[in-house]
Protein backbone atom coordinates (compact mmCIF):
# COMPACT_ATOMS: atom_id res chain seq x y z
CA UNK A 1 0.00 0.00 0.00
CA UNK A 2 3.21 2.51 0.86
CA UNK A 3 4.48 1.62 -2.44
CA UNK A 4 1.24 2.75 -4.48
CA UNK A 5 0.40 6.09 -2.05
CA UNK A 6 4.34 6.99 -3.06
CA UNK A 7 3.67 5.73 -6.74
CA UNK A 8 0.39 8.27 -6.66
CA UNK A 9 2.24 10.81 -5.17
CA UNK A 10 4.73 10.49 -7.25
CA UNK A 11 2.24 11.07 -10.17
CA UNK A 12 0.07 14.19 -8.80
CA UNK A 13 4.17 15.32 -8.49
CA UNK A 14 4.78 14.75 -11.71
CA UNK A 15 1.27 15.89 -13.31
CA UNK A 16 1.77 18.92 -10.91
CA UNK A 17 5.04 19.74 -12.84
CA UNK A 18 3.84 19.19 -16.02
CA UNK A 19 0.99 21.41 -15.83
CA UNK A 20 3.57 23.94 -14.68
CA UNK A 21 5.66 23.66 -17.50
CA UNK A 22 2.78 24.08 -20.07
CA UNK A 23 1.48 27.39 -18.47
CA UNK A 24 4.86 28.38 -18.53
CA UNK A 25 5.05 27.40 -22.03
CA UNK A 26 1.81 28.92 -22.86
CA UNK A 27 2.65 32.41 -21.45
CA UNK A 28 5.74 32.13 -23.57
CA UNK A 29 3.66 31.75 -26.64
CA UNK A 30 1.34 34.33 -25.74
CA UNK A 31 4.00 36.86 -25.35
CA UNK A 32 5.70 36.04 -28.59
CA UNK A 33 2.20 36.23 -30.14
CA UNK A 34 1.95 39.71 -28.48
CA UNK A 35 5.33 40.89 -30.04
CA UNK A 36 4.59 39.80 -33.40
CA UNK A 37 1.56 41.22 -33.34
CA UNK A 38 2.92 44.55 -32.17
CA UNK A 39 5.81 44.59 -34.78
CA UNK A 40 2.95 43.91 -37.60
CA UNK A 41 0.89 46.77 -36.24
CA UNK A 42 4.20 49.01 -36.49
CA UNK A 43 4.89 47.97 -39.69
CA UNK A 44 1.29 48.54 -40.55
CA UNK A 45 1.10 52.12 -39.39
CA UNK A 46 4.67 52.95 -40.85
CA UNK A 47 3.05 51.72 -44.36
CA UNK A 48 -0.19 53.65 -43.46
CA UNK A 49 1.96 57.11 -43.17
CA UNK A 50 3.98 56.33 -46.00
CA UNK A 51 0.97 56.12 -48.01
CA UNK A 52 -0.69 59.20 -46.86
CA UNK A 53 2.26 60.85 -47.34
CA UNK A 54 2.37 59.53 -50.61
CA UNK A 55 -1.17 60.34 -51.46
CA UNK A 56 -0.85 63.95 -50.16
CA UNK A 57 2.69 64.51 -51.92
CA UNK A 58 0.78 63.48 -55.27
CA UNK A 59 -2.35 65.52 -54.71
CA UNK A 60 -0.49 68.73 -54.14
CA UNK A 61 1.35 67.36 -57.35
CA UNK A 62 -1.86 67.71 -59.15
CA UNK A 63 -2.89 70.74 -57.70
CA UNK A 64 -0.61 72.23 -58.72
CA UNK A 65 -0.40 71.34 -62.42
CA UNK A 66 -4.03 72.10 -62.58
CA UNK A 67 -3.04 76.05 -61.70
CA UNK A 68 -0.07 75.64 -64.09
CA UNK A 69 -2.69 74.26 -66.95
CA UNK A 70 -5.04 76.85 -66.22
CA UNK A 71 -3.01 79.53 -66.11
CA UNK A 72 -1.35 78.30 -69.56
CA UNK A 73 -5.21 77.89 -70.84
CA UNK A 74 -5.91 81.62 -70.20
CA UNK A 75 -2.71 82.99 -71.61
CA UNK A 76 -3.74 81.22 -74.79
CA UNK A 77 -7.10 82.02 -74.99
CA UNK A 78 -5.65 86.03 -74.40
CA UNK A 79 -3.26 85.01 -77.46
CA UNK A 80 -6.37 83.55 -79.42
CA UNK A 81 -8.14 86.93 -78.72
CA UNK A 82 -5.48 88.98 -79.47
CA UNK A 83 -5.02 87.50 -83.02
CA UNK A 84 -8.80 87.46 -83.65
CA UNK A 85 -8.68 91.31 -83.11
CA UNK A 86 -5.58 91.78 -85.41
CA UNK A 87 -6.83 89.58 -88.26
CA UNK A 88 -10.29 91.75 -88.30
Amino acid sequence: MEALRAEALQAKRDLEDQHHRHRQELQLLQEESLKVFQAFHQVSEEQKRTMKDRYQSLLLEAVQDAVYLSAQNQQLQVENKMHRVGKL
